[in-house]
């Protein structure tokens, strides 16, 4: 897994030299962590709507969009704090 988003790469490459503004940091494992476990729960609701069971598919978008939510608003990410919890680690950039 790469330590950039495709996300990232874009800013890099074209609003960086433009704005001025500095290094995107890179990705460590905590927020990589938070990503799989986004993918999962995004995943999930979708094959929920798709084999058309709405519970399955409304359950965890119930639990990532408030979450989402937070880590926008507040800076908190729960996936980085159940990282740290769950591995021990500190690892909170690079």
């Amino acid at each position: 897994m790469g330590t950039r988003s495709v996300y990232d790469w874009l800013y890099q490459i074209s609003l960086r030299p433009v704005i001025g503004w500095g290094d995107m940091p890179r990705h460590g494992a905590p927020r990589q962590f938070g990503c799989a476990i986004g993918a999962v729960l995004f995943l999930l609701g979708g094959t929920g709507f798709f084999l058309g069971r709405p519970l399955m598919g409304y359950l965890p978008l119930f639990v990532i969009v408030p979450l989402a939510f937070a880590a926008a608003f507040t800076q908190w990410c729960f996936a980085s704090a159940l990282y740290r919890l769950v591995f021990r680690g500190s690892d909170d950039c690079c």
